[in-house]
């Protein structure tokens, strides 16, 4: 995930051979972990220039689109867990903060 943290900060295509360098891994093995994970999981996007064999990755926008809305998703689902108001841990009931707070009153009393 280096490889896509590293590609998810720079908008352009990079070329291989600079993410390599930066990241001090070989061409070699850059290429072989990009393609056979990130291309085909769609988060990385790869164009090869047949001419001079000069292979750039990006990621892909799909990817970012599709871990924003899994984070939305996220975000929702706690939310609605956590929502407003306490719950008793013995008999699961669930109040208001209003409710709660005459209830406390009622027992200080």
């Amino acid at each position: 995930m280096v490889i896509a943290d590293f590609l998810g900060q720079h908008a352009a295509l990079v070329k291989d051979t600079v993410i390599a360098h930066i990241l001090g891994l070989q061409e070699r093995q850059l290429r072989q972990v990009v393609e056979r994970r990130l291309v085909p999981d769609c988060l990385v996007e790869q164009k090869v220039d047949g001419t001079t064999s000069k292979t750039t990755y990006r990621i892909s926008p799909m990817a970012i689109v599709m871990t924003g809305k899994r984070l939305q998703t996220m975000e929702d689902g706690l939310s609605a867990e956590s929502g407003e108001g306490y719950s008793c841990a013995k008999c699961n009931s669930f109040y208001t903060p209003l409710q709660a707070m005459a209830l406390q009153d009622r027992t200080a009393e």
